[in-house]
């Protein structure tokens, strides 16, 4: 066995008029071209062609069809190399004729052919050459094959050497966990309920605003005589000087008057019922219940709307 590999191929596409000589054109193109050694692949179909096939007890070519088609390409294909120094085409095909007696199928060398209309493709190897010689024993042209240097190539790249890899450290072993008690939490011991004394009443001015909400919040959901049994005195709300120490800040609070709606920050929407010394408002809560409440636990602004 004789091959080389090719690493620079070239590709050339075309077609032949009708009337070019198949052989003949495709050899001069091969030679305008410079190829040296290639692979060639045509189809269409041919007016006249002449086949032949090699005999090895005669040693030469004998002739297996010639005449005029129309003749369909099936196969044809071949090589590009050189004979002599001379550029030579070798052509296999395989082509239906219409024969008296029918369509046929005739295969062999093409030696010769008139182009009815033809396409072809042909690959050529710049890095190799294919050449022919003669076989001594049966004359038949063998094909050999010759490494040829191509000009601006890129000289090929040595082989590296594999890296040799680096030993792998040993793991190092785990450290060892230092587990530790869980710390125990002394919880504080709760603090004794004081007991409640019934005529026991604290003064308005030890009472923080939380207690004294607290203290608005349960006579608002229960019953004073409930809370006073439970225990928890009610306080007296502290007055507006009180809260903001300027007498005057009344004046600033909007005109209200029965019918109003004002906004309760934890009721929502109120209707008021009767306002009593600018201080308190009786207001008709969300759930139809009366209420009394003060102006110092909240901000009344003007300009709500009913929408129920």
């Amino acid at each position: 066995m004789i091959h080389l590999s090719s690493e620079r191929t070239r590709r050339l596409v075309g077609r032949l008029d009708a009337g070019e000589r198949l052989v003949e054109s495709l050899t001069e193109l091969c030679e305008i071209e410079g190829v040296r050694g290639g692979e060639l692949r045509v189809l269409g179909r041919l007016r006249r062609v002449e086949i032949v096939q090699y005999d090895a007890a005669s040693r030469a070519y004998t002739p297996v069809f010639e005449g005029d088609g129309p003749a369909d390409i099936v196969v044809l294909s071949g090589n590009i190399g050189h004979l002599a120094g001379a550029t030579v085409l070798r052509l296999d095909g395989l082509v239906s004729l219409r024969a008296p007696v029918g369509q046929q199928l005739v295969s062999g060398q093409i030696k010769e052919a008139v182009v009815e209309s033809c396409e072809f493709v042909i690959d050529w190897f710049e890095d190799v050459e294919l050449l022919r010689h003669q076989d001594p024993k049966t004359g038949y042209p063998q094909l050999g094959v010759k490494r040829v240097e191509v000009e601006g190539a890129p000289a090929p790249a040595a082989a590296k050497p594999a890296p040799t890899p680096a030993a792998k450290p040993a793991p190092a072993p785990a450290p060892a966990v230092e587990r530790k008690p869980a710390p125990v939490v002394e919880r504080p011991a709760p603090a004794p309920t004081p007991t409640p004394v019934a005529d026991e009443k604290p003064a308005a001015s030890g009472l923080s605003w939380a207690d004294a909400a607290q203290a608005s919040e349960e006579v608002d959901k229960g019953d004073k005589k409930t809370a006073r049994r439970e225990g928890v005195a009610v306080p007296a709300p502290p007055s507006v000087e009180e809260v903001y120490g300027d007498a005057d800040f009344l004046a600033d609070l909007p005109d209200m008057k029965p019918g109003d709606v004002a906004e309760h920050p934890k009721y929502g929407k109120c209707r008021i019922m009767k306002v009593e010394d600018e201080e308190f408002i009786h207001v008709r809560l969300p759930n139809g219940r009366i209420s009394k409440l003060s102006l110092d636990f909240f901000d009344v602004e003007p300009g709500g709307e009913d929408d129920r």
